[in-house]
């Protein structure tokens, strides 16, 4: 019997009806649009429509009489599907019979397909009748996954975390567990491409995302999602924080699985990782917005420590993190506002005693606290991105103040040193911004009466980019500075490709002058390598008398600090040049 037989022993009237009603169903369901099939208790095809023909690739007449598991299923399947079917005929029970089930078809040539079907049974015969209906959602399917996994390393993306964050937690509100939420980060992973390039990078990423789903499985099997957020940031999001064994040993786990896989691509590069766990509390309320900060906030929390470092989001640290974004959102204000200042530190030639320029550093006038000096909030501002903001800013008055010194003549012709982040070279274009400040400013010679300090971690993260960057400037006229050499990650090779003006003695060596042999010598070779390589040196921090003396004796060009001159604001500037000649007070 199939769907569509002829009833019997019905009078001729009532057989016609019904032959006409089966043809017009006949017509129906071979119409469709979606796929329809008929399967008899042995296997074998019974009903085949238009529709099964286009997706499978198989005629009507090519498919009646054949095993369906033949024509549609997977190889890897059959086994199953035949089990299944074995399975309703001995105990009338079938697990996916009357909803839908999406899987894998395969089509005549081969290739697989995502199909969703629906199966029933049929049992008013002598055996069993099987039907589906059947469609393709390949389409569908390949819009889900693209909308909601990342498509460099197939790991879920943000979408993704999301979407699965919110069932864990509503599930923690009846089953009491502790979705967490692991974020890790490779540090200074642009170093990488810089080194390898772009292409091997991605390569390496790969590799990281296959790393991390291989360790997460081994330490919390079950319910895990291993996503790709950005760039260089991972997350590993646990249903349960009890189900690893130990976050801080899975963490640990994931930190040294990551820096393998990166130290063995590169071949100077010291792999480090930081990374910042969140926990649901229990009995809180929790939701994906609070997790994600509280992972954010640890992960920043971790990557102010050098090296591999993990931070747990608590109530300590939940605190700061409230206090850090009161100073981001004042910080901000204090920007658009103008309520910062800059101060000009003099530097002075060790030969003559002549001030030959300044560097300028950035006050803000808080309206509560008072006068901040940088260290208090330079630190919130490279974090958030605000350092660009703020860096354009004392660009600008910086330039602003020179333009109303060239009618100083003690002040005319002196160079004015601004810091610049390595922000402001990654996220920003320094010679388009210098150009505009010397424009809106008005300043003769605008170029001539800059220098640029950058600091070593600027150069070596991106040194052919920022080598082309500081040439732009260069032709500018704009003098190029290393701000703190030796503190940061030192490569000689640099020095001679950069187009250097300036090297800056770090005050921490300084410090242990005269007294320290070694501090002694770090400061004597790197005077005499940058003299051989055409630079002039400052030294900064110089504090006492003693020190100065030494450095004229190690052949410094020039020098800056306390015992010179304080940072002060421009006025006290042009006071200290008016009355009488310049000099170190």
């Amino acid at each position: 019997m199939t769907l569509f037989a002829d009833r019997p022993d019905e009078p001729d009237a009532d057989e016609a009806r019904a032959a006409g009603d089966a043809r017009r169903l006949r017509t129906i369901l071979h119409l469709a649009g979606d796929a329809f099939i008929g399967m008899s208790a042995s296997g074998a095809v019974t009903e085949w429509n238009r529709t099964a023909e286009t997706i499978f690739g198989w005629t009507r007449a090519e498919a009646l009489g054949r095993r369906v598991a033949e024509l549609i299923v997977p190889e890897r399947f059959r086994d199953a599907h035949d089990e299944g079917l074995a399975r309703y005929l001995t105990t009338g029970q079938g697990r996916v019979l009357g909803r839908p089930v999406q899987t894998q078809g395969v089509r005549k040539d081969g290739t697989e397909v995502q199909i969703e079907l629906t199966r029933w049974a049929l049992e008013d015969a002598a055996e069993p009748e099987f039907y589906a209906f059947i469609r393709d959602v390949t389409g569908r399917l390949d819009a889900e996954y693209a909308a909601t996994h990342d498509p460099l390393t197939g790991l879920a993306n943000m979408s993704r975390l999301i979407q699965r964050m919110e069932q864990l937690l509503i599930e923690s509100a009846d089953v009491g567990s502790r979705p967490t939420l692991i974020l890790l980060d490779i540090d200074r992973f642009k170093r990488v491409n810089d080194e390898i390039g772009r292409a091997a990078g991605d390569e390496v990423l790969r590799r990281i995302a296959r790393r991390l789903v291989e360790v997460t499985a081994d330490y919390a099997p079950g319910r895990e999602l291993v996503a790709r957020l950005s760039g260089d940031q991972f997350a590993v999001l646990l249903g349960d924080a009890s189900a690893a064994d130990g976050t801080a040993v899975l963490a640990d786990a994931l930190m040294t699985a990551v820096c393998q896989v990166v130290s063995g691509a590169t071949r100077a590069m010291v792999a480090t990782c930081s990374v910042g766990v969140a926990s649901a509390a229990v009995a809180q309320e929790w939701d994906v917005e609070t997790i994600m900060q509280g992972a954010q906030a640890a992960l920043h929390q971790a990557q102010r420590v050098e090296g591999n470092s993990l931070a747990v989001f608590d109530e300590q640290l939940q605190r700061r993190d409230v206090q850090r974004k009161i100073r981001e959102h004042e910080l901000a204000v204090a920007i658009e506002k103008d309520q910062l200042e800059v101060h000009y530190q003099p530097i002075f030639a060790l030969g003559s005693g002549r001030m030959t320029s300044l560097e300028a550093l950035v006050r803000w006038r808080h309206p509560e606290r008072g006068l901040l000096p940088p260290d208090q909030f330079i630190g919130i501002a490279e974090e958030t991105g605000l350092i660009v903001p703020l860096g354009r800013w004392v660009l600008r008055d910086v330039c602003r103040q020179l333009a109303e010194w060239q009618h100083v003549p003690a002040l005319a012709d002196l160079r004015v040193a601004v810091n610049f982040s390595a922000h402001q070279f990654a996220d920003a274009d320094p010679v388009a911004d210098v150009t505009d400040a010397i424009a809106r400013a008005g300043v003769d010679r605008g170029g001539e009466r800059l220098t640029v300090e950058v600091t070593e971690s600027v150069l070596i993260g991106r040194p052919g980019t920022v080598a082309a960057e500081l040439a732009g400037l260069r032709a500018l006229g704009v003098n190029i500075a290393i701000d703190d050499f030796g503190t940061g990650f030192s490569s000689l090779a640099y020095l001679k490709q950069l187009p250097l003006d300036l090297i800056k003695v770090d005050k921490s060596f300084v410090d242990g002058l005269p007294g320290s042999r070694q501090d002694r010598a770090i400061v004597i070779s790197t005077i005499a390598l940058a003299h051989e390589l055409g630079f002039s040196v400052v030294a900064e921090g110089v504090e006492t008398e003693e020190q100065r003396e030494a450095l004229v004796r190690h052949g410094a060009d020039y020098v800056q600090g306390f015992l010179m001159a304080r940072p002060q604001p421009a006025a006290d500037i042009v006071r200290m040049v008016t009355p009488g000649p310049t000099g170190r007070p």
